[in-house]
């Protein structure tokens, strides 16, 4: 049996050959190619519709830069906290990125937006006809906002497993050819949660670095406010002045300021056509494969009377 195998391997393929196999096989193959698009287009109907929106953001650079700034050495010696704003100052791109996944960001998101955890676990559907979500009432009540008893530990949801479920939602991509440019997308079975999703993180992640960035200059006026009450010394007094003045600037912006860190270039939209899934492509490319099975079927196990 063996030697017949390498045998028919060492052959050249006969291609009339191969397609009397395949006309002897017809029945079967036919059978096979039409299950296969029937149990195709059944699974393809029962995934979900999902919709996408996105954003471009432009990253903006910190009100404080530490290495151009001449008396930047002195200040990291009078004020340690002012080395917190340094750090986002020198790569607020890389730090935007990593607040964006974070735990602690989406607690503080979680706060600011009550019905996201709601929306995250009690989602049922999406009525397209009607523009209306559906949830589910055995798992959240809107009646008392009590969730089901026994479903959770703790009775109510977990932020961490939350956070996980709503990272499967967001997706971020860098702009290789723009240094400061981002693009969020958010990816929901509801076009309405999807916008607004990427509405609330927008608005909330500004506040989030806005309401940190201000404590921290907050303290920092507070400890340089101390410094030069007990500096007798007058150069040293005319830094901590100076170092004073550009903190005053640091707050006034950051409560001006909406857009603190993320610029928005192109705002999030409400998708009118779903993203996900392409049910044509994927049933074709099922079908090409069905079709190549049948052909290396035919070509590693031909009939023995072809041979």
């Amino acid at each position: 049996m063996i030697e017949e195998k390498n045998k028919f391997f060492d052959e050249e393929i006969n291609l009339s050959d191969l397609i009397k196999d395949v006309y002897s096989r017809r029945f079967v193959y036919s059978i096979f190619f039409l299950a296969t698009v029937i149990l195709s287009i059944f699974i393809l109907l029962s995934i979900p519709d999902e919709f996408e929106t996105s954003t471009v953001i432009s990253v903006k650079k910190s009100s404080e830069n530490m290495d151009s700034n001449p008396l930047g050495n002195v200040a990291l010696t009078l004020n340690p906290l002012s080395s917190l704003g340094s750090n986002m100052g020198s790569n607020r791109k890389s730090y935007a990125l990593r607040l964006l996944k974070s735990r602690t960001f989406f607690e503080y998101l979680v706060n600011k937006n009550e019905n996201l955890i709601v929306e995250l676990y009690a989602f049922e559907s999406y009525d397209e006809n009607k523009n209306i979500n559906f949830y589910d009432d055995e798992v959240y009540n809107p009646t008392n906002n009590k969730w089901k008893e026994g479903l959770f530990e703790g009775g109510e949801p977990s932020i961490l497993l939350a956070h996980k479920i709503y990272l499967q939602h967001l997706k971020i991509e860098e702009q290789e050819s723009l240094e400061n440019y981002l693009t969020l997308r958010i990816r929901h079975q509801s076009p309405i949660l999807a916008k607004k999703w990427l509405d609330n993180l927008l608005i909330s992640f500004n506040a989030y670095v806005r309401e940190k960035e201000q404590d921290e200059a907050s303290l920092s006026l507070n400890y340089l406010n101390s410094t030069i009450q007990q500096t007798q010394v007058p150069e040293v007094k005319a830094v901590i002045a100076n170092l004073i003045k550009n903190k005053i600037k640091d707050l006034m912006i950051t409560n001006v300021n909406e857009e603190y860190i993320l610029k928005v270039i192109d705002k999030p939209f409400l998708p009118e056509k779903k993203s996900y899934p392409n049910r044509l492509l994927i049933l074709i490319i099922l079908m090409i494969l069905s079709l190549i099975f049948m052909i290396l079927n035919s070509l590693l196990f031909p009939k023995k009377n072809n041979l």
